[in-house]
C-alpha cells in the first residue's frame, strides 16, 4: 500500500440499483506539517476516530521515525504517536494498518525496534488514553529490499494476523498471540517484480479478511496484487507491464489464491470490507484522477465492475479506504467513506495542502 491514486470498489450482496450517486466530499483532517507525511492505512478505529500510518514511502533515511496517526474527522484533530526505537539514519517507513479493537492497532513497519528489519508492532490503548508498543511479529529481511505491507487479522482469540512481504510474494502469520517471529503462509510464486521507484510494481499487497458467521475467524482473505505499467514503455525485462489483481483465498479450502478481478493497469492498492461491502484503492504515480466503482459478484464469482467518477482536488493519490458501513434512511443506502492523501507527487490542492483526509457520501438506490 505504499502508493495512490484514487479508484475505489464496492460490492453487496444487497441486490442495488445501478443508480448509485456521489454526495457531497469534504476534507476532514490534514496531516501536519513536519510530520513524516505520505499517509498511508487508513483504518476506523470503532470510536469515531481514524487510524493511519506514516511515511509509506521510500527515502526516509534521515527523517523522523515511522509514526500511527489517530484522526478525528469531526474536530480535525491529528495526533502522530511515533514509533520507539527505529534506527531513523536508515530507511523505516509506517504502512500496514489493523483495528483489533478500539483499544488495539497491529502497525507494519519495514523497520521495527525490536528486529530491525520487517516488522509488526502491536500499539495499545490505556485507561489513561495513552498509547504504548510491543513487538508482535515480524519475518528475516532487511529494510528495503523485504517490504511488509498489508496486515489482516484471521482470528481474535488468541489473536493471529497474517501480513504480506509484497517483494517476495509471500504471505506469513504471526504465532497465535504473537510475540515471535511469522511463519510462511502461503508463497504465491509469482516473479519477483522490481521495486519501481517512485512506486508502481510492488506484488501482495493490503489484505482484508471477511467472517461471515460473526465467530472472530475469518471465512475469506481478500488480497490486492500491485502491479502496474513499465515505467519508461520500453525497458528489458524485468520492466514489462504488469496487470493488478484482486485475489481471494478460501479460508476453510486449499490455500491458494484465486483471480477474482483484473485491473489491467491500474494498480490496486488499499483495501476495506465491511457490511459486506468491499472497497479497494488503485494506486497510480502517474495519475491524480479518482474514480469511486461498484464491484458487483462478491458472493456469485461476477465481479462486475460500475464506475463513477470522484471529483475531489484536495484528494490527490489516495493510498487506503474505510468505509462506516451503510446507513439504510428510507428508500436508499448512505455510505460514509473516508480516503487518505498519500500524495506521493507532492502535488499542491488548491487549498495548498499535501496530505488530506477526505470523508465522501456515497448513496445507492435499492433494486428490486
Amino acid at each position: 500500500m505504499l502508493f495512490a491514486s484514487l479508484f475505489l470498489f464496492m460490492t453487496s450482496s444487497t441486490a442495488l440499483a445501478d443508480n448509485c450517486n456521489l454526495g457531497s466530499w469534504e476534507v476532514v483532517a490534514t496531516i501536519p506539517a513536519g510530520t513524516p507525511g505520505y499517509p498511508e492505512g487508513l483504518k476506523s478505529l470503532g470510536d469515531g476516530r481514524l487510524v493511519g500510518s506514516q511515511a509509506a514511502a521510500f527515502g526516509q533515511a534521515g527523517g523522523p521515525p515511522s509514526a500511527l496517526l489517530l484522526i478525528d474527522p469531526k474536530t480535525g484533530a491529528v495526533q502522530s504517536i511515533p514509533v520507539d526505537g527505529q534506527i531513523t539514519a536508515l530507511e523505516h517507513a509506517g504502512v500496514g494498518i489493523v483495528v483489533v479493537d478500539a483499544n488495539t492497532v497491529l502497525f507494519t513497519t519495514t523497520q521495527g525496534p525490536e528486529t530491525g528489519g520487517p516488522e509488526v508492532i502491536k500499539f495499545s490503548q490505556n485507561d489513561e488514553g495513552e498509547w504504548g508498543q510491543t513487538y508482535f511479529s515480524s519475518y528475516p529481511g532487511t529494510p528495503y529490499t523485504d517490504i511488509i505491507n498489508g496486515i489482516t487479522v484471521i482470528d481474535n482469540d488468541p489473536l493471529t494476523a497474517l501480513f504480506t512481504d509484497a517483494a517476495n510474494n509471500k504471505i506469513y502469520v504471526s504465532p497465535p498471540g504473537g510475540g515471535g517471529q511469522g511463519t510462511v503462509w502461503l508463497d504465491a510464486s509469482f516473479p519477483t517484480l522490481p521495486i519501481i521507484l517512485p512506486g508502481a510494481q510492488m506484488g501482495l499487497n493490503a489484505m482484508v479478511t471477511r467472517d461471515d458467521n460473526a465467530d472472530g475467524e475469518a471465512d475469506e482473505l481478500f488480497v490486492t496484487f500491485t502491479g502496474g505499467p513499465d515505467p519508461d514503455g520500453a525497458a528489458p525485462s524485468p520492466f514489462v507491464d504488469v496487470n493488478g489483481k484482486l485475489y481471494s483465498v478460501d479460508m476453510h479450502g486449499p490455500r491458494v489464491l484465486v483471480e477474482r478481478y483484473d485491473f489491467g493497469l491500474d494498480m490496486p492498492d488499499g483495501i476495506d470490507y465491511r457490511d459486506n461491502e468491499l472497497w479497494v484503492t488503485t494506486a497510480s504515480p502517474y495519475s491524480t484522477r479518482g474514480d469511486l466503482s461498484r464491484v458487483d459478484g462478491l458472493d456469485n464469482g461476477g465481479y462486475g465492475v460500475v464506475n463513477f467518477t470522484v471529483e475531489s482536488p484536495e484528494l490527490v493519490m489516495a493510498s487506503d479506504v474505510t468505509s462506516l458501513g451503510n446507513v439504510l434512511q428510507g428508500p436508499k443506502f448512505k455510505h460514509d467513506i473516508f480516503s487518505i492523501g498519500h500524495n506521493l507527487l507532492n502535488i499542491p490542492t488548491p487549498s495548498g495542502e499535501l496530505h488530506n483526509v477526505v470523508k465522501f457520501r456515497v448513496d445507492c438506490g435499492i433494486g428490486d
